[in-house]
């Protein structure tokens, strides 16, 4: 995951995979078309990489804090952990009855 470092809801400094982690990006992006001029056309363009590096050094990468639980769905482990939480009831994401 990429750590952010935030000052209020400003993205300071974002550092894709650090092996000591705080708030982490795991959700959405969204962005204006002026994005395109962080980006290169070769293929070893990583957007976790130089580019929300520079926009966060910009000042131009914001972030909403999510406080609640979370999880990522990347692998058969984190599907297993998901639907351990489900079917035991303790699925902390169901807001419904």
């Amino acid at each position: 995951f990429g750590e952010l470092t935030t000052a209020e809801d400003r993205v300071v400094a974002f550092n894709e995979k650090p092996a000591k982690v705080g708030w982490i990006s795991g959700g959405f992006f969204v962005f204006k078309k002026e994005v395109f001029k962080y980006l290169q056309e070769e293929d070893n363009c990583v957007l976790e990489k130089e580019p929300l590096e520079r926009l966060a050094a910009k000042g131009e990468l914001m972030v909403y804090k999510h406080k609640g639980f979370w999880q990522c769905l990347d692998t058969f482990r984190d599907k297993m952990i998901l639907n351990d939480l489900w079917n035991s009831g303790d699925a902390k994401w169901k807001t419904w009855v």
